[in-house]
């Protein structure tokens, strides 16, 4: 029997890691001899709906909100193992453990959180306890596709 592999690369840019997924399983299931569902709302609706999104108030509010919000933080922090930002003086130590998949989406479903939002909390309580710093402030390109239309597209969606 012959063994058949596919390498794929591809760059952020083109498309988002859940993209990716719908991709591969759609790959798969073409190769089983299977029909794909062809996409309902494709992603360049998404661009034409973010366009018009653009032109609203809402979105100069948020906007607006935003810029508000990051004016007064001058730029990045490197966090060095050192309090005293002395990387020579400090001890990198590395702390792993395991989180029971279950109980992480319990939790999540009755605080009305996605895992999404509860990882971003934990990052964000870890750095704020690293930095002694409590005011934190981490940014993401994409904090998932919140609308059941943009759950079955394959496009970049950052």
């Amino acid at each position: 029997m012959r063994k058949f592999f596919l390498l794929w690369d591809c760059h952020h840019i083109i498309s988002d890691g859940f993209s990716t997924i719908l991709f591969l399983k759609d790959l798969a299931k073409l190769y089983e001899g299977k029909n794909v569902e062809i996409e309902k709302y494709t992603g360049f609706d998404l661009a034409l709906e973010e366009s018009e999104i653009e032109k609203t108030n809402l979105y100069n509010e948020a906007e607006d909100y935003f810029e508000n919000r990051m004016c007064d933080f001058e730029g990045e922090t490197g966090l060095t193992p050192d309090i005293n930002g002395k990387e020579n003086d400090g001890l990198l130590k590395e702390k792993s453990f395991n989180l029971n998949k279950n109980t992480v989406e319990t939790f999540c479903k009755n605080n009305s959180i996605t895992p999404n939002i509860f990882f971003m909390g934990v990052l964000l309580f870890s750095l704020s306890k690293y930095s002694y710093n409590k005011d934190i402030l981490i940014s993401s390109i994409s904090n998932g596709r919140s609308k059941i239309k943009y759950q079955k597209n394959i496009c970049y969606d950052g």
